[in-house]
């Protein structure tokens, strides 16, 4: 745009401004540079306001969807069990009792054993769980069963009219068909006979048959079992939406456990039994073998000769003490762990080569007996292995109690006993040494010892040990019969589990609390985007910032009946505004004499030739002689505001079909005159653009003060742009709500272009609660005229239709 001024300059120094006078940008007509350029909080506001019913309805709909899908969400019950369980190694040594049994599981383990398939498989198979149906045709499957083979799936049974057959059919299309009464699904793997009285004629219902397995892993992810720090309290929770039913199923639970629990100790203790019988058997062999070996001696040295008709050397007599029983003990000890300590390295050593740790071998030698820490060490392997023997009985080598004995049999077998053994043999062999070193010192007549009474006190020796570990076995062996007969489980129920009268859980609430929240900002956010996306103008920041445009003023809209019924007090708002458009333009324009500009606007509908009119009438009763052209030569009405006369018009004149007094017009208001368009013509632009009218304007700058020239909208065709460039001004008239923004941006980009000094922007059909505008207003509500003289009337002069 060129002009010798530019928007929000002084008055030239040949014009004396008016006193008071600020400057363009002191009167809030351009925002200041440095404002930030993000949108304001009255944007946002303003965008609900304006979208508010939508924004009603969405969080309507929310609330109402929210509503609904409750009835969806059943509410969540919790039961609660607690059951004991015994530690016998917290037991007292008051505590101690005649038949220990031992613990079966540790803590964790007890946690891991109730989520078994041991456990729910049965509760599973107890409470139907595998079987999903409606709570009210729960009595219809009482006493429904499956057979070994199963077809899982949805089914559907239907009885007939007569009520006589049945027809039972499967979501995979398996058909059985049959007469009421008799039994249902038997090909389909059910045992099921429902009362004939529960199946009337016409009947029908739906349910679901789901693999056991599935149920129990279902059941099991339920239930939250936790074992307090002790390990004595073993709570166990489960969910779920029928009270009843939860607390029936969760006792179901409690009771398998216990007997899982008492079937595991059960087994533990016969599997220690049978260790125990055979090893009773190998100890009576041994007896038997020491017995044999020692009656066969006997008879074999019998024709020697006695003890006292031995021939001793001189003076052996007195050796028959003290001295010479424990030189004869010593030479027995020396045999005994010899033989023991070979016995030990030949068992460990054959393990080492096969593997295998053959527990009854090593357990019958006298020497292991004796060492507390190796009997200690195959007590824990006999017990380990036994409850291994149990436990595989039912669960496979995954269970995490079994690997867990796998490791600790293992640690036993090949490195625990094997050392324990070495550390023996070791013992042993520092014990021979002493007893050689005594036997050598003894002396010769003591080493004359006939050889038949050491092997004889050998043989009995070993008898005496066979027959204590006989003796030993044999009493393990009569209380682990006891204790089998009397085993009791280690856990026991305390607490029950009760139905609950209130939900544990019971989200509709907040299902509905979050459609309402979760509905209103899906609105306001709709709300923000659609005005986001909206192309046309509705805030002043649109017009400054965006298209660069200082707003001369706000024209609000004139709405509603005010006093009497009349638009009195809206039209007070209106004037004051388009004094306040006539008082910028004026500065606007430098406050150079004649004021000559167009009033345009981007599109049609915008206002444009409203504001012409009464910007005119403005300047006119300011007391300015004032022309207004009608320069829209193809669809210009300001006669009709004016009740005067199109033609002769501007279009005549410019044709050379009329002079200028024939054109000129004086309206009703004295001041204001008036040229029409004139008789429409396919001509227009080559009209508004010719040299013609350039010599008409430049005529009629001596007549008139103030010259107004409304023009098509920018968006027509070149005419406004021609008539711009005649008059070297213009004034763009923007609609709130109305006019394109992005069609106001390409046609000022044209005007960039042109030798048009552009004035600024009026903001037209303006809501008067719009806080956003309120800096471009003049007028304040209760301002008004208070007293009139009689005859008097204060009725603003507003000329056609109203902005709105």
């Amino acid at each position: 745009m060129s002009s010798d001024l530019t928007n929000g300059d002084q008055f030239p120094s040949s014009i004396a401004a008016p006193q008071g006078f600020q400057s363009f940008q002191q009167i809030g007509l351009e925002q200041p540079d440095d404002e930030d350029s993000a949108p304001k909080i009255g944007r946002y506001l303003a965008a609900l306001k304006r979208y508010r019913w939508m924004i009603v309805g969405i969080t309507l709909v929310g609330s109402v969807l929210g509503t609904l899908s409750t009835r969806f969400l059943k509410p969540v019950f919790t039961a609660q069990a607690t059951l004991w369980v015994q530690d016998q190694g917290r037991l007292g040594v008051g505590d101690a009792q005649p038949i220990a049994q031992g613990n079966l599981l540790d803590s964790q383990a007890w946690v891991e054993l109730l989520k078994t398939y041991q456990v729910l498989d049965e509760v599973v198979r107890r409470e139907r769980l595998y079987l999903i149906f409606d709570e009210d045709d729960a009595p219809l499957f009482d006493g429904f069963a499956l057979a070994d083979s199963l077809l899982p799936g949805s089914f559907a049974l239907r009885v007939s009219e007569s009520g006589r057959t049945y027809t039972l059919t499967s979501s995979s299309g398996a058909r059985e068909s049959g007469a009421v009464g008799d039994s249902i699904g038997r090909s389909l793997g059910f045992r099921w006979q429902p009362d004939i009285e529960l199946t009337p004629p016409e009947f029908g219902v739906d349910f679901v048959i789901e693999i056991p397995r599935d149920a129990a892993v279902e059941l099991g992810s339920k239930l939250d079992p936790r074992i307090d720090l002790n390990g004595n309290f073993l709570r166990v929770v489960l969910t779920g939406p029928s009270p009843g039913r939860v607390a029936r199923v969760l006792n179901a639970v409690i009771e398998r456990y216990v007997e899982v629990a008492a079937d595991l100790k059960r087994g533990k203790l016969v599997q220690r039994v049978n260790i125990l019988e055979e090893q009773l058997a190998r100890s009576r062999a041994h007896l038997d073998t020491t017995e044999v070996e020692l009656e066969r001696f006997r008879i074999e040295t019998i024709t020697l000769p006695t003890d006292a008709a031995t021939p001793i050397v001189g003076g052996i007599a007195e050796t028959r003490g003290p001295v010479f029983d424990d030189y004869f003990r010593k030479q027995i000890d020396r045999d005994f762990y010899q033989r023991d300590r070979n016995d030990i390295i030949a068992e460990l050593d054959r393990a080492a080569d096969t593997g295998v740790l053959a527990v009854g071998a090593l357990e019958i030698i006298a020497s292991v007996q004796a060492s507390s820490e190796m009997s200690q060490a195959l007590t824990d392997l006999a017990e380990k292995t036994a409850e291994l023997r149990t436990l595989r009985s039912q669960f496979t080598d995954e269970h995490p109690p079994i690997r867990t004995l796998l490791r600790d049999i293992a640690t036993l077998q090949t490195s625990r006993i094997p050392r324990i053994g070495r550390d023996l043999a070791n013992q042993l062999q520092n014990r021979l040494d002493v007893l050689d070193q005594q036997i050598t010192v003894a002396g010769v007549a003591l080493q004359a010892i006939p050889p038949r009474m050491i092997e004889e006190a050998r043989l009995q020796r070993d008898l005496t040990i066979a027959n204590e570990l006989y003796g030993t076995l044999q009493e393990r062996y009569q209380q682990s019969r006891l204790a089998e007969m009397s085993v009791q489980p280690d856990i026991d129920i305390l607490d029950r589990a009760v139905a609950p009268q209130r939900p544990s859980k019971n989200s509709a609430p907040q299902i509905m609390l979050m459609g309402i929240v979760a509905s209103l900002g899906l609105g306001i956010a709709v709300a923000i985007l659609l005005d986001r996306l909206d192309k046309r103008i509705r805030y002043p920041d649109q017009v400054t910032r965006e298209l660069g445009l200082p707003i001369l003023a706000a024209i609000p809209s004139a709405m509603g009946p005010g006093k009497n019924g009349s638009r009195q007090v809206d039209a007070y708002h209106v004037v004051e505004a388009l004094r306040g458009a006539r008082m910028n333009m004026t500065y606007a324009h430098g406050g150079r004499w004649p004021l000559i500009f167009t009033i345009t606007s981007p599109g049609p509908g915008d206002g444009k030739s409203f504001l012409s009119a009464n910007i005119a009438l403005s300047f006119a009763e300011a007391g300015s002689k004032t022309l207004l052209i009608d320069g829209d030569l193809r669809r210009g009405g300001l006669h009709k505001s004016l009740k005067l006369a199109r033609r002769p018009g501007l279009s005549d004149y410019l044709s050379g079909n009329a002079n200028v007094e024939d054109v000129l017009q004086t309206s009703e208001f004295g001041q204001l005159d008036f040229i029409g368009r004139g008789r429409s013509s396919p001509a227009a632009p080559e009209l508004v653009g010719s040299p013609v009218l350039t010599a008409l304007i430049a005529d009629l700058r001596d007549k008139y003060k103030v010259i107004i020239v409304d023009s098509p909208p920018l968006g027509a065709g070149v005419d406004a742009f021609s008539l711009g460039t005649q008059t070297g001004a213009m004034c763009i008239v923007v609609r709130r709500g109305q006019t394109n923004k992005d069609l106001a941006g390409a046609k000022l980009e044209m005007l960039n272009r042109l030798p048009i000094h552009v004035l600024g922007a009026i903001l037209n059909d303006v809501s008067p609660d719009d806080a956003s505008y309120h800096a471009y207003s003049y007028y304040m509500d209760g301002y008004g005229t208070e007293e009139l003289e009689d005859g008097e009337d204060d009725s603003p002069n507003l000329l056609g239709k109203s902005s709105a």
